[in-house]
């Protein structure tokens, strides 16, 4: 793949190594936290064997394993809370950078977080 572009106009191409940021402070982790589907979100990010994912697949996965939602409507829906809500904030904490020409997004690796994220896995739902 060749370079990519953020909102800001900083060009990355798919072989640039993974980026990471500082660490979170502990409310802002757990704002990023609190929210389920930001939650799926930043563990598809960090599984993912790709530098970037786009919008529409992890729309899908989220759909198809998360979320229940029924048919197009749904996933269309699912796409504008993603773009509208949970990318914005994501790219607030200096989590994810998201091309808007391709809607694809890179993850910062931000250990703190990634370690707050592991713990709530241990909790039932």
């Amino acid at each position: 793949m060749g370079r990519r572009m953020t909102e800001n106009g900083d060009e990355y191409s798919d072989n640039d190594q993974l980026f990471s940021r500082e660490e979170l402070s502990k409310d802002a982790a757990l704002e990023v936290l609190s929210n389920e589907t930001r939650r799926e979100i930043l563990k598809i990010l960090i599984n993912s064997d790709e530098p970037t994912i786009t919008l529409d697949k992890a729309a899908s996965h989220l759909e198809d394993e998360f979320l229940n939602k029924e048919g197009e409507e749904g996933l269309i829906k699912l796409k504008v809370e993603l773009s509208h809500q949970h990318i914005p904030m994501l790219r607030e904490h200096g989590l994810v950078d998201y091309d808007f020409r391709t809607k694809e997004m890179r993850y910062y690796t931000c250990e703190n977080l990634e370690e707050l994220l592991g713990t709530l896995e241990k909790f039932p739902d």
